[in-house]
C-alpha cells in the first residue's frame, strides 16, 4: 500500500504545481494587458459614485461592471461634457472586469 500513498502525494504536488503556474501565467497577462491598455488612471469600480445627480444610473453601471456585454463584443459610447469624468468611469469598468478575470 506504501506505492500507492507516494504516487498520490506526488501527483497531488504536480497538480498544485500546475494550478499554481497556471494563476500566475493568468496574473502577469492580466499585469501585461493592464499595461498595454495605458488606462488615463488608475479606477477603482469600489470608488464609483453612481448617482442619477452625477448622470450615472446605478442599474446600469452594475450591469456594465458585471461584464456580460464583453462575450457579445457589443462596444460602450460613454458620453458626456468634457470633465465629467468620462475617462475615469471607463477605468473603473477596464478595472472591474479585470478583477472578475
Amino acid at each position: 500500500m506504501q506505492p500507492d500513498l507516494h504516487r498520490d502525494a506526488f501527483i497531488e504536488r504536480v497538480a498544485s504545481l500546475l494550478i499554481a503556474e497556471k494563476e500566475r501565467r493568468a496574473s502577469s497577462r492580466l499585469t501585461r494587458m493592464l499595461n498595454e491598455a495605458k488606462l488615463p488612471m488608475k479606477a477603482a469600480p469600489e470608488e464609483l459614485i453612481n448617482t442619477e445627480a452625477r448622470g450615472l444610473k446605478p442599474a446600469i453601471m452594475h450591469e456594465l461592471l458585471q461584464c456580460a456585454w464583453i462575450p457579445h463584443a457589443w462596444n460602450i459610447l460613454i458620453s458626456g461634457e468634457t470633465g465629467t469624468g468620462k475617462s475615469w468611469v471607463a477605468s473603473c469598468i477596464a478595472t472591474g472586469h479585470s478583477r472578475r478575470s
